[in-house]
């Protein structure tokens, strides 16, 4: 196998718009599997199978020639795939989110994807498996409970995220800013900026459900701790100074 740094500029070119390819036949493969509607058993499902696991090797194989850190792009785009798809209960541990934006970043391969785009990529993918791993260790009857609901208002939805910022920034300043912190202070802190910015001005409930689904799965990729509390149903202000024992949620 020939060493990265001794191919041509066109050589490169070519194997980059090779793997792109092959990752969007792996990923409709890999769909098939998906959408079988008789899954476990069927004919058609161990078929569709067998197929997608060889084109699976086959990709796997052409993205070790790559460069290290789109290697690790290719590898960890190709592991969220497989943990939507492959499984029959499907979209395991909410991998598939992760999966799209995988699949974005591999088709702009050819034309070059930046190092800083690479590295957040594959940080959340590992920190999702590593979620993941723990929500198997705790057995099905307890990952599948349903959270109890806090009742927020805007003005306390937004004052829940500062707070998780100002820990967040105070973990770093006591315990550093690797691992774990160092993630969520590139990536998660910001979107957290971005989300009490936005709650600045009024909105419409169906606007802040939106924000708060998107709350919980920026949030699952970073923190680990109180998974709980992104958690809340917005109420609206007359809503919830209208009962006498209502509590806003803290």
């Amino acid at each position: 196998m020939t060493l990265w740094f001794l191919r041509s500029r066109s050589n490169k070119y070519a194997v980059r718009v090779d793997i792109a390819a092959a990752a969007a036949d792996l990923r409709g493969r890999m769909r098939a599997v998906r959408e079988i509607s008789s899954p476990t058993g069927s004919v058609d499902w161990e078929s569709a199978r067998e197929i997608a696991g060889k084109c699976d090797s086959q990709f796997v194989a052409a993205a070790r020639t790559l460069p290290f850190l789109e290697r690790r792009l290719a590898l960890a785009w190709e592991r969220s795939l497989v943990m939507s798809c492959w499984y029959a209960r499907g979209n395991r541990h909410g991998f598939e989110l992760l999966e799209e934006r995988g699949f974005a970043l591999m088709s702009m391969l050819p034309e070059g994807v930046q190092a800083s785009v690479c590295r957040e990529f594959v940080d959340a993918v590992d920190h999702r498996h590593e979620m993941g791993s723990r929500v198997d260790g705790v057995g099905e009857s307890v990952s599948a409970a349903e959270p109890a609901l806090v009742e927020v208002t805007q003005k306390a939805l937004r004052r829940r995220m500062k707070d998780e910022r100002q820990l967040i920034v105070l973990e770093s300043v006591i315990g550093g800013q690797s691992g774990r912190i160092g993630q969520s202070l590139r990536h998660y802190v910001p979107w957290l900026d971005f989300a009490c910015e936005y709650l600045e001005d009024p909105r419409e409930v169906q606007e802040l459900e939106m924000l708060v689904a998107r709350w919980r799965i920026e949030r699952s990729k970073y923190v680990v701790e109180n998974p709980d509390y992104a958690h809340v149903r917005i109420v609206d202000v007359k809503t919830a100074q209208g009962g006498p024992h209502h509590r806003e949620g803290m």
